[in-house]
């Protein structure tokens, strides 16, 4: 099924801190529920999306057993940072076409291009099989 139609139904959730929808979400809660449809489930991490040090900390952690890449593919998890702390404290899913679906207080869940100077990012990864459903 094409990526798109998959996540079409998200865009324009609010955004929440520890939302995991179906209403509202925030960045990890998105990409947990969009890793569900593409058959992943992603660990939950209890941690407050205004904690960029704790997020940080997390993925650092994880990002072992995760997949690198070199670019992105749909679905890929994309690992980025907001503002000016050099820290991974967001994520988003690389939907295909240059796009990225992610969400911020400002704009709910929105599709972005993966190449927009509001996105910093710091890497591309995939979910390792044990994840998977």
């Amino acid at each position: 099924m094409d990526a798109g139609i998959m996540i079409a139904d998200l865009i324009g959730k609010p955004f929440s801190d520890g939302g995991r929808g179906p209403d509202t979400f925030d960045c990890w809660g998105l990409c947990m529920t969009v890793f569900k449809r593409f058959g992943y489930r992603l660990p939950e991490y209890p941690v407050g999306a205004y904690e960029p040090e704790q997020i940080n900390s997390v993925i650092m952690s994880d990002r072992k057993i995760w997949q690198e890449l070199e670019k992105p593919q749909k679905p890929c998890l994309v690992l980025m940072r907001l503002g000016v702390i050099d820290l991974i404290n967001h994520c988003g899913v690389y939907t295909g076409d240059g796009f990225v679906l992610h969400t911020r207080k400002k704009t709910g869940s929105i599709l972005e291009r993966i190449n927009s100077p509001f996105l910093k990012i710091m890497g591309y990864v995939l979910p390792p099989e044990e994840f998977r459903l």
